[in-house]
């Protein structure tokens, strides 16, 4: 007989990298941000997402706050400018 183990039927996740990858999955697949989704979502904005994804979207989102993600760490360094800022005199 074969013994099945808890991890046989679970699988066991760091959170919140896990949630966070998933949700930079999201972004890259969709091409909008996890603010973006969240913001138009809100605003009853139509999101061109298949529902399964728009639900595991949302899910993913609830484990990654849940669990002491930083949603700034969803934003690509990218889109921040990194030009010095000028002081006003």
């Amino acid at each position: 007989m074969v013994e099945i183990t808890l991890e046989d039927m679970v699988k066991v996740v760091q959170q919140p990298e896990h949630s966070k990858q998933k949700l930079i999955a999201y972004q890259e697949k969709y091409g909008i941000s996890t603010i973006d989704f969240v913001l138009w979502h809100k605003e009853g904005i139509p999101l061109p997402i298949n529902d399964k994804d728009y639900r595991d979207w949302q899910f993913q989102l609830e484990m990654f706050l849940s669990t002491e993600g930083d949603i700034m760490e969803l934003i690509p360094t990218s889109s921040f400018d990194t030009q010095p800022l000028s002081l006003i005199a």
